[in-house]
């Protein structure tokens, strides 16, 4: 499964917000897209999601245009989870079977339930599902909405900066838990993230934004001082910690 963009531009009236953006992902890819704030990374995820409809360029899985697909047919394939989302009053249980929204027909069957209650127990949400999720934590409420995106089984799973409301504890676990489905799955990961020392332990594949474009594009080779300075405007040094690049900065 690859996932491909090829030269995306999206913009409101005469203003683009990004510009010739491309890039691809593979099964068993987790790409992060990094850069400073307002340089487009969200932009980008809604494209793929088609909350935005570019104006020039295709976005394809497996060479099939996601511009194709039935708007019905969207959550069989791309998981969505935004920054921010809304707690509603009902449990944690049925907010994420609403993931199976898409496959369900008159009613939900004990194959959905079955499958929500072992993407609760692979997130370490299994006590919490009677809970009501506008009673949880911030935190909590952010796996949740991961574990629903996760129960729509998509291709691809975009998520919006994913750890930023968790500690450092769930930080790890969220990342841990991505890495093992998307091995053990025919999954691409593309997100949103601020945290470059985190992405290199987890990420494979890394994308730096800057000024609505992709700046670099690759491997952890692109991570370096002069790709820093440029994109983040900051001195920093790339140091090896057991096996893992860290960005220190100066």
């Amino acid at each position: 499964m690859t996932l491909k963009v090829d030269g995306i531009e999206f913009g409101y009236a005469a203003h683009s917000t990004i510009h010739d953006v491309s890039l691809a992902a593979d099964r068993h890819d987790i790409l992060a897209v990094m850069g400073p704030n307002g340089v487009g990374k969200s932009t980008l995820l809604k494209c793929l999601n088609r909350i935005l409809e570019p104006r020039h360029g295709s976005i394809t899985i497996d060479d099939a245009d996601v511009r194709g697909i039935a708007r019905s047919d969207v959550a069989k394939q791309i998981g969505y989870v935004p920054q921010r989302g809304v707690a509603s009053h009902m449990t944690v249980f049925d907010l994420v079977l609403l993931g199976r929204l898409p496959y369900i027909g008159w009613d939900a069957c004990d194959g959905d339930f079955e499958l929500v209650g072992r993407v609760l127990e692979v997130m370490g949400l299994s006590h919490l599902s009677l809970r009501y999720a506008d009673e949880i934590s911030g935190g909590e409420f952010q796996m949740v909405q991961i574990a629903r995106a996760l129960a729509q089984q998509p291709r691809v799973l975009v998520l919006d900066e994913p750890t930023s409301d968790l500690d450092i504890r769930n930080q790890q676990h969220i990342m841990r838990t991505l890495a093992q489905i998307v091995r053990s799955t025919p999954m691409v990961v593309v997100m949103a993230v601020h945290d470059i020392n985190l992405s290199l332990r987890y990420a494979n594949k890394f994308v730096l934004m800057n000024e609505g474009t992709i700046y670099a594009g690759g491997g952890k080779e692109v991570i370096t001082s002069e790709s820093i300075r440029a994109v983040y405007g900051i001195e920093a040094r790339i140091a090896e910690f057991d096996g893992t690049s860290l960005v220190i900065p100066q």
